[in-house]
């Protein structure tokens, strides 16, 4: 299977071994995920939920490293400073800001390109000065991206590289007709 991970697209290979914690080895053009061996006496069901829930836990993890720097890159250059900002699993955004100054990111975004990466960071930044999608949100935001009509059509043509990463199809529950 392949995985998007910081705009690249790795081929994971499973390796059973002798420790008790999944890890992954990430090498040039692929990954090795490491699992347990005794999960492989497990029932199928639970290998793959298992086999799942550890390739979760490592992207989430990762996430942080990836996109805090990009965080801080941003929030010296456009003088805007979130409170903090968290990584979550949200269903159907990339961030969001809270009339607090939170900033929340999904840690899916790690998968993407740093231009996707910078266009949300910018987003939600821009939103520490304006609370709405105003023409001077959107002016704020061009300033310091100018294109990012492009990246926002392009992170909506990617955004079925991190279906791997959800506990079920979410396809039936939006289309019950399907």
């Amino acid at each position: 299977e392949m995985f998007l991970f910081e705009g690249r697209l790795y081929k994971m290979t499973l390796t059973p071994s002798e420790t008790k914690r999944p890890f992954i080895r990430f090498m040039s053009e692929s990954f090795e995920y490491f699992y347990p061996s005794l999960w492989k006496e497990e029932a199928p069901e639970v290998l793959q939920k298992n086999l799942h829930d550890g390739l979760l836990k490592f992207f989430k993890k990762q996430s942080a490293h990836v996109l805090n720097p990009r965080v801080n890159h941003w929030s010296e250059v456009m003088k805007l400073y979130p409170k903090s900002v968290t990584y979550r699993n949200q269903k159907s955004r990339w961030g969001s800001c809270s009339s607090n100054g939170t900033v929340n990111l999904n840690w899916k975004l790690a998968c993407f390109d740093q231009s996707i990466q910078d266009y949300v960071i910018i987003h939600e930044l821009a939103h520490l000065e304006h609370q709405n999608h105003s023409k001077r949100f959107w002016a704020l935001v061009y300033k310091h991206y100018p294109n990012y009509k492009e990246i926002s059509k392009n992170l909506n043509k990617q955004a079925f590289h991190v279906d791997c990463f959800l506990t079920k199809s979410e396809l039936y529950d939006v289309n019950p007709g399907f």
